[in-house]
């Protein structure tokens, strides 16, 4: 609060009394309170000259937020975050905060805000995330007074190697047979994240 031309000065907090001092005829004082836990307070400051004539401020409301947003929920709109650099990623995650959350940033880019739930929508590359392998993406959630969370984070896992297909073989010595002859067919595969391999539309 900022004082003017009175000789002492009372500062009530919540009614009660926080802090005395004396000021400079004429001259803005700055004060500082006790240190107060998060949470909303009324303050009231009271002047007195030295015949203690005595006059007191209009109650003025303070919110004390020392605390960051809070952020859960990330997640993606694929089913196991693995996919490709090219791959279109609706990313998001529930921020919220004792008073309001002025911005949400994952990886350089701006989330955009329904209520508590924030999201973004880009390809995998905007996110910084291009080359195979696993990608952490870091959120940024800034409240009213710029307490800040980035602490959070995503792993996604980037995939744009095709899958190694080798040695096809059957359990048919010549591989001449009537259609009727049931086969065993096998094929040697490698890929990290391998998921199906069809042979002529049947799953093997």
């Amino acid at each position: 609060p900022t004082f003017q031309s009175r000789e002492f000065h009372s500062i009530f907090v919540d009614g009660s009394l926080d802090l005395n001092g004396t000021v400079n005829n004429n001259t803005p004082t700055l004060a500082n309170l006790s240190l107060l836990a998060d949470g909303q307070y009324t303050v009231e400051v009271e002047a007195m000259d030295e015949a203690t004539n005595r006059l007191n401020s209009s109650e003025i409301i303070i919110i004390i937020d020392t605390t960051a947003p809070t952020v859960l929920s990330q997640n993606t709109n694929d089913s196991n975050n693995v996919v490709k650099s090219t791959d279109v990623l609706n990313i998001s995650a529930t921020i919220t905060d004792v008073n309001n959350v002025t911005s949400a940033i994952i990886n350089g880019t701006t989330m955009l805000q329904a209520g508590n739930l924030w999201s973004t929508l880009n390809t995998t590359s905007d996110f910084g995330c291009s080359s195979d392998g696993a990608c952490v993406l870091t959120f940024i959630a800034v409240d009213d007074v710029s307490n800040t969370n980035n602490t959070e984070t995503l792993t996604i896992t980037v995939d744009d190697t095709k899958p190694s297909v080798s040695s096809g073989d059957t359990n048919d010595t010549d591989e001449i047979v009537q259609s009727t002859t049931p086969l065993n067919i096998s094929v040697t595969v490698s890929d990290v994240n391998i998921s199906t391999v069809v042979v002529n539309g049947s799953i093997m």
